[in-house]
């Protein structure tokens, strides 16, 4: 068995997998006596040989997301500026 790393949300942790495909690991067996096999790269984890790549990725993921949201805070900050320069219209 060999230690591979699972980032999964904003945590990492250290699994046993029993071998891998291009795609896939296989985690040994389970209570029932089943591997259970997982993609490397899903929606809900990813798998790295090493704990530096795991690091790596859950890093690019944070600051991508930091990224995105000073662009929404610079938007919003910028429609709150043109709503306080608002003038009502004038009377007839």
């Amino acid at each position: 068995m060999e230690t591979w790393y699972r980032a999964r949300f904003d945590k990492l942790e250290a699994v046993e997998i029993v071998r891998h495909t291009n795609d896939f690991v296989i985690l040994p067996r389970d209570d029932r006596g089943k591997e259970r096999r997982e993609a490397k790269v899903s929606e809900w984890s990813n798998y790295f040989v090493t704990w530096q790549e795991a690091h790596d990725y859950l890093m690019a993921q944070a600051q991508s997301k930091v990224d995105s949201l000073r662009v929404q805070l610079q938007r919003a900050n910028g429609a709150l500026g043109n709503i306080k320069g608002m003038e009502p219209p004038l009377s007839k």
